[in-house]
């Protein structure tokens, strides 16, 4: 389902930057912090972003509105219950998952401060969403070896930061994956989001559509019709 995130990730990245490039790359990054150069904070963040693209597995957001069933889907993808789920926002920051052989959160703080906790303490740090500046969950799942996600809030959230920062996350991404509930796929205001996501960040996407058992036969039917040719 994800080689096609990966191929073009591939083709987009290492046909062009080598092991050697990056080293020049992080050279040119350390020259840029002497303050007589005045570079610009965005030119700095941005090729301390391309470093960590190139050291990195391909990058897949799994995006979608609020309660569209994103942590539960990444859950079971991953074989483990390790992102939290329930009826209210769950997830006020975007989550990063990677690798790693024993469940971990890393957390850093706006003040500068990095915290290491128990993978069950990330739903307890949703009040603290102002204070964060990152989060990344580390589990013993395979899939993480070769493809790294990041759960998202949701974009219909009634708290503006919270489909802020999905729209920010999706600028680091080389993929998405995005979650429709079944009762609301491919109607006027998720095609708009829809629209603007791919448009803006020149996205692949596949698009799931969550909770079908809650249509009948005909209407599921019905549904994947006007989905395919909503979204194409």
């Amino acid at each position: 389902m994800f080689n096609e995130f990966i191929n073009a990730y591939k083709a987009r990245y290492f046909k062009v930057f080598t092991s050697d490039f990056k080293g020049e790359l992080a050279r040119l990054v350390n020259e840029l912090n002497d303050p007589s150069l005045h570079a610009s904070d965005e030119i700095k963040e941005s090729l301390n972003l391309l470093i960590d693209t190139l050291n990195e597995p391909p990058l897949i957001a799994v995006i979608g509105q609020f309660s569209s069933g994103k942590s539960t889907f990444l859950n079971a993808l991953l074989g483990q219950n390790i992102l939290p789920s329930g009826l209210t926002p769950v997830t006020a920051k975007a989550v990063r998952l990677k690798f790693a052989k024993m469940p971990l959160l890393s957390v850093k703080f706006t003040n500068g401060s990095e915290s290491l906790l128990a993978s069950s303490e990330l739903a307890e740090l949703n009040a603290m969403s102002e204070q964060i500046k990152s989060m990344t969950l580390y589990a013993p799942s395979e899939i993480l070896k070769e493809v790294n996600f990041i759960d998202t809030p949701g974009l219909n959230s009634l708290r503006d930061a919270d489909t802020k920062e999905t729209k920010n996350t999706l600028k680091k991404v080389c993929g998405a994956i995005w979650l429709s509930l079944a009762n609301n796929a491919a109607k006027a205001s998720e095609l708009e989001s829809v629209e603007e996501i791919l448009k803006t960040n020149d996205l692949k996407a596949l698009c799931f559509i969550n909770q079908k058992d809650k249509l009948s036969e005909d209407e599921l039917e019905s549904l994947l019709k006007h989905a395919r040719q909503t979204y194409g």
